[in-house]
């Protein structure tokens, strides 16, 4: 997870920067924008270990944010494409509720920007293509979820076995002790 923050963070710097040196954005709406990514990096970097849901939901609605200034500065709702990519995160990141809040948010976020934006015939392709984004991310995050489950229980049944052995062993040394 860390390692996928730290890179996705670094494209959106750089992206940014590349915007603002093309003159397509001010610099004052590219050093906010460099503001979220550096507060989404250190909230991320902050919370990844005690508190990882919150980490990346922070992580996720940064990306949604952060793509939806982007259509809205640049006035391109093809750049909604780029909102795909949150929702396969969120379903590998979270699972299927992820990936379908995901696209849910993304959804939002382009309609409250269809009036601001000169061309929105893409708009219903997008909704479209997010939602099937997020059945597949779901899809595929649930079966790695329900292994996880799996494993989890196996390894509740095991330590549960081991506290059984530790006390027929403690039985038998107790047994053992009175026989001699």
């Amino acid at each position: 997870f860390l390692t996928t923050s730290v890179l996705t963070l670094i494209s959106a710097w750089l992206w940014v920067g590349q915007v603002v040196a093309g003159q397509s954005m001010t610099p004052l709406h590219g050093l906010l924008l460099f503001a979220l990514v550096g507060f989404t990096a250190w909230l991320v970097y902050k919370w990844y270990r005690e508190h990882y849901f919150r980490a990346a939901m922070i992580f996720l609605l940064a990306q949604i944010i952060f793509f939806a200034i982007m259509i809205y500065l640049l006035g391109d709702l093809a750049l909604g494409y780029l909102f795909l990519f949150t929702v396969f995160t969120a379903g590998a990141l979270v699972g299927p509720a992820g990936a379908f809040g995901a696209a849910t948010l993304a959804l939002i976020s382009e309609l409250l920007l269809l009036k601001s934006l000169p061309d929105t015939e893409l708009f219903p392709t997008l909704v479209l293509l997010q939602y099937l984004a997020a059945v597949i991310a779901g899809q595929a995050a649930r079966s790695f979820y329900s292994a996880l489950q799996a494993a989890e229980g196996q390894a509740r049944e095991s330590r549960a076995n081991a506290a059984e052995a530790r006390r027929h062993r403690g039985e038998l040394h107790k047994t053992l002790k009175s026989l001699d």
